[in-house]
């Protein structure tokens, strides 16, 4: 059976590190990459182990930056979907803070705790009636 490229390649830096007293592991991972830079198979390999992860990884950055997470609630475990809303929408959002609307994306920190309070007040009513 043929060792998987992640396997391989932590076999050659345990043959490279043994009996060593110090190492520079930048200096030592370029060596790994540059030993195995002309070594197709090896690559194929490589490709075929990673890319997905790596794909999948750059769609999740993607989408967290131009989607709005939402979940659904109405299933029997709630899952976390993306919308198609572009998130600059929500950062557009106008918020009333003290005598004024601001933008979201462009209030300071003591905005937004002045406007949680501003919505604090109204709900905490609401919480002593309903109970």
């Amino acid at each position: 059976m043929q060792k998987k490229p992640r396997q391989e390649l932590a076999a050659w830096f345990r043959q490279q590190l043994a009996g060593a007293e110090e190492v520079l592991l930048p200096d030592l991972a370029r060596k790994a990459v540059e030993a195995r830079r002309d070594d197709l198979e090896f690559l194929q390999a490589w490709y075929d182990d990673t890319i997905y992860p790596v794909a999948y990884g750059i769609g999740v950055q993607v989408c967290a930056e131009t989607r709005v997470p939402r979940i659904e609630h109405d299933t029997p475990s709630p899952v976390a979907a993306t919308e198609g809303v572009p998130r600059r929408r929500w950062l557009d959002a106008l918020e009333h803070v003290g005598d004024r609307y601001l933008r979201l994306g462009e209030m300071t920190k003591a905005d937004l705790l002045r406007a949680a309070e501003e919505r604090e007040r109204p709900a905490l009513t609401e919480l002593h009636r309903v109970g």
